[in-house]
C-alpha cells in the first residue's frame, strides 16, 4: 500500500434535502455513472435527469450515480427551485433517496426502502469502484488513501431554472 493509513471510499460532503428536490442537471461527465477508473465512456457535457433515474437495483445495494469531473451540480424540484453546487475547479457529485447506511446493510435492492428526502454528495474524490465482486481488487492507483492534507473547496447557491439556467448561474459565480 502507498502508506500505513487504510484507503477511505470517499472525501466529501453529504446533506439531507427535502423529498420535493428530485431532479438534477449538472456539467461534468455523463449521463451515467463515472469513477475515477470506469470514466473512458463517460463524456464532459450538460445532463439532467431525475434522482430515481441515477439508482440502478444491483442485486446487491452499492453507492452509485456518481457524476465525475462536475463543474457544477444542481438539485432541484419539479418547478425548477433548487441549489446550484459549483466546483473549484471540479467535484464529484450525486444524488439518492437512501442513507450511505441503508445501502451499505441491506442484502438486496429489493428490500431498500426509499425515503422522503433526497441525499446528496458533493465530493472531492472516491474511490475507484473495481471489480472485487466478480474479480481482481481494486488497484491501488485508483485506492483513495489519506497520505496528506487535503483542501477542497466548492461554492452552494440557491436558483431557479425558471428564471436562469445552471451554466449561466454558475458562469456569473466565478
Amino acid at each position: 500500500p502507498l502508506c500505513e493509513l487504510p484507503h477511505v471510499p470517499k472525501i466529501g460532503f453529504q446533506l439531507v434535502l427535502e423529498e420535493q428536490f428530485d431532479h438534477l442537471s449538472w456539467y461534468g461527465r455523463g449521463e451515467h455513472n463515472s469513477y475515477i477508473d470506469k470514466r473512458e465512456s463517460a463524456y464532459i457535457g450538460e445532463y439532467s435527469g431525475t434522482v430515481e433515474e441515477q439508482f440502478f437495483p444491483y442485486i446487491k445495494p452499492q453507492a452509485q450515480g456518481n457524476k465525475l469531473d462536475c463543474r457544477w451540480f444542481g438539485v432541484y424540484t419539479q418547478r425548477g427551485v433548487g441549489v446550484l453546487f459549483a466546483g473549484k475547479p471540479t467535484m464529484n457529485a450525486s444524488a439518492y433517496h437512501y442513507t450511505d447506511g441503508q445501502i451499505e446493510h441491506t442484502a438486496h435492492a429489493h428490500e431498500l426502502k426509499r425515503n422522503n428526502f433526497t441525499t446528496v454528495n458533493i465530493d472531492f474524490a472516491q474511490c475507484g469502484i473495481g471489480t472485487d465482486s466478480i474479480g481482481p481488487e481494486t488497484p491501488d492507483k485508483f485506492k483513495l488513501f489519506l497520505t496528506k492534507s487535503t483542501e477542497f473547496s466548492f461554492t452552494m447557491t440557491p436558483y431557479n431554472r425558471q428564471t436562469t439556467s445552471p451554466a449561466d448561474r454558475y458562469r456569473r459565480m466565478f
